[in-house]
Parts: C-alpha cells; structure tokens; sequence
C-alpha cells in the first residue's frame, strides 16, 4: 500500500492517546462485520458531499481548527464537573491538530533532523498527569470513578477499524458528552468513522494517476539521493529497520535521520502531501450512497455540538486562563 503514511501514523497515534483519555475502550471481536456501522444509519435522497462532510471524512479543511475548538470545549466541561466533585483539575488545552494543507508542517522536517521518523521519542505527559500522580491512591480510585462512572456502566458504540468501542454512559466524561452532542456515543461514532473513511480515501488514493503521478517524481528525488523506495512507506520501513526494535529511546540512528529527511524533502519538492490529500477529497464523491448519506448526518451533528459549545461561551473557555 502506497501511502503518504508519516502525518497519517502521528495522527492515528495522536487519537489512540486522545482515547485512552477519554475513557474509550478498544477490543476486538465483539460484533461481526455484519454490524459495523449499521446502528441508526440516517436514510433519504443522497446529495454531493458538502465542503464540512469532506473536511470531515479527510481531517482536513476546517477540520483542524474545529477539532481542537471541540476538544478543548469537551474538557472545559470536564473540569468544571471535576471541580464541583472536589478536584482542583487544572486547565487542560488540547494539543494543535497539525494541518495537512500546510506541507511544511506536515513533513515536519526540523523534527525529521533531530529524531527522524520518532521511532524512538518518548511523548510528552500531559500536565494533569502531574496532578494524577499527587493524588493519594484513595483519592486516586475516586477520581477516576468521578470522571468515568463506574465500570458497569458502559454503552456499546460499534466496530471500527481499531476495534469495538465502548463509552462511559456516567461520570463527568459522559456529561460533557452528553452537553455537546446530546447522548454519550455520537462523538465516538463522528471520531471513528471519519477516520475509518479516511483510510478507506488514502487506499483509493493509491491508484489516482494524479497522485501516482506525483509519488513517481517523489520516487526520482529520492533516487537522486541514493535512495531506491518507491514509496514513502518502503521509505519508513528501511529506516525502522536500521533503528531495530531495542533502539535506545531518544537515540536516533543517523541513517535513519537521512532517510528520513531525504524523504521529506522530496515530498516538499514534489508536492506529494498536498497531492494525496487533493486526492482523498476528490475521492469523497465516489463513496457509497449509504457511506455518504452517514457522512452528511454526523457532520451535521458535529456542527450543532460545535454550536453549542460556542452558545455555550466554552470555546473562549478552553483557551483562557483558570
């Protein structure tokens, strides 16, 4: 699979983070592909994707912006509810959304020159980890059963590509949830099914002639550099290799640092980022009419949550300070 898979890996990285936090739990096996998405499918005429749908279904566009403006309204609602239960929770603001219309952040090559691809980068704890970790060990079972409820009290979203997702219907969590979307499992749904879109847009865009096209010129560059892949994702896995499953966390082997930034400066030169991107928003019209008709609905829920939260004054609230 030909994949621009740096900016997508981080990504996928990112939410699996944003999920344990949120209290989402991942497994497997729980329902047969049968039931995937089918829970509530909104039926009615199928229409062209709206420019919010295709922002949506490629984490792109106005995406970025509204994500973060969604989840730092999610957690002020959190805070707010953990106070009132006694826990002085300290203002949490959601880590940027990188812009996939902005290459240069997008290929990240000053990142690239200190720790190629991160294999070996250790993320950053967040700051309420600190606050977490002064709790005494009693106080530390009640917070978590204040923000998640208890462990009983779960809902079933459905199958996604990264497994069954369950979310909590108690606690402060669900409320906030609850606030926004009006029940506890549209935000998850919205979540995973854009991404499971997204994958299914950057498959397809593997065989766009416009998008191969240009991975061809990404690939001569890269010949011009010593280097033979015909993909960033060869790109990817030659340097993982040189790093090796034991390499020492924040070590970073030199050739993979070269490689690396040999890949990303290719991609900027050739544009390939802004291709493949291009490429999985033209690719939203060809989705199925039921795969469009879910689009649109959770878009539209995802628009009213994000109305609220600004009806709501909580989207100056995430950004201010406590």
């Amino acid at each position: 699979m030909v994949l621009f898979v740096s900016l997508r890996a981080h990504r996928r990285s990112a939410l699996l983070a944003r999920t344990a936090l949120a209290g989402v739990v991942l497994s497997v096996g729980l329902t047969s592909c049968a039931e995937q998405h089918t829970a509530g499918r909104p039926v009615g005429p199928v229409t062209a994707p709206s420019a919010s749908a295709i922002d949506l279904a490629t984490h792109s566009g106005t995406w970025p912006r509204t994500e973060q403006e969604i989840e730092g309204a999610l957690s002020a609602l959190e805070r707010r509810c953990l106070r009132a239960n006694g826990f002085d929770y300290p203002v949490v603001r959601p880590a940027p959304f990188t812009d996939p219309e902005n290459e240069a952040a997008a290929v990240g090559l000053t990142e690239r020159r200190a720790h190629g691809y991160g294999f070996g980068t250790q993320p950053t704890a967040p700051p309420s980890d600190a606050f977490y970790d002064r709790l005494a060990a009693r106080e530390k079972r009640r917070f978590t059963a204040v923000l998640f409820g208890p462990d009983d009290k779960r809902r079933t979203v459905g199958r996604f590509r990264m497994g069954t997702v369950s979310v909590p219907t108690r606690g402060c969590t669900a409320q906030s949830r609850l606030t926004l979307f009006g029940d506890v499992a549209t935000w998850a749904r919205i979540t995973y099914t854009a991404e499971d879109i997204d994958e299914r847009l950057a498959r397809a865009a593997t065989a766009d002639p416009q998008y191969t096209a240009v991975l061809r010129r990404w690939s001569a560059c890269m010949k011009s550099r010593g280097y033979s892949f015909a993909s960033p994702t060869e790109a990817e896995a030659a340097a993982k290799a040189v790093h090796g499953p034991a390499g020492a966390p924040g070590k970073t082997p030199a050739k993979e640092i070269h490689i690396a930034v040999a890949d990303g400066t290719c991609a900027q030169a050739s544009h390939l980022p802004r291709s493949e991107l291009r490429a999985r928003r033209r690719l939203v019209t060809t989705l199925p009419p039921n795969d469009r008709r879910l689009l649109e609905h959770l878009t539209k829920r995802r628009s009213m949550a994000l109305g609220r939260a600004r009806s709501l004054g909580l989207i100056r609230e995430s950004t201010s300070q406590p």
